[in-house]
């Protein structure tokens, strides 16, 4: 009898060691915080104009800079009148990081009501700013004008993707 009672004794310390003693146990609060800033807003966009080009039999590029006050650089065309980047004013949270960049990468169509083509490759002022609130965008772009280039209105679209860093 006094080895199942050495064996049950043995038995109770064993068990007891495997529980865990409640004194081990830590417990801690953790918080969770938010900050919600405004989404990007985009106001009505101005157009890049290039101004009037005369075709010529040997073609060439005109260009018109991403800033404010630019003007047409022709270097083997003739262009006349006035001309202007075009701009977006972007309105985001002060303070932070804004990414500006095309929806897709090199050139677009310009097209006229007669369907003749040219082509342009569009440039920004930047690709990525710390806001101030309300801020512009200049929107500028190199216009490929070939020999002889079809007289017309020529016009096109491309899409700017503006989003927080």
């Amino acid at each position: 009898m006094l080895n199942k009672m050495k064996i049950a004794l043995a038995g109770s310390i064993a068990a007891a060691a495997m529980i865990s003693s409640g004194a081990q146990a830590a417990t801690e609060t953790v918080g969770a915080d938010a900050e919600i800033i405004p989404a990007v807003t985009l106001g009505t966009p101005s157009d890049i104009d290039f101004g009037t080009i005369a075709s010529d039999a040997t073609g060439g590029t005109a260009v018109v800079a991403a800033s404010s006050g630019a003007t047409t650089s022709c270097a083997a065309l003739t262009c006349l009148g006035a001309s202007n980047p075009g701009s977006i004013v972007i309105t985001a949270s002060s303070g932070q990081t804004v990414d500006v960049s095309f929806a897709v990468a090199g050139p677009v169509t310009l097209t006229s009501a007669a369907s003749d083509t040219m082509s342009m490759t569009p440039s920004l002022s930047t690709s990525s700013f710390t806001s101030t609130g309300s801020d512009t965008l200049y929107v500028g772009g190199t216009l490929t004008v070939a020999a002889n280039q079809a007289a017309g209105t020529y016009s096109g679209t491309f899409d700017v993707d503006v989003d927080y860093q």
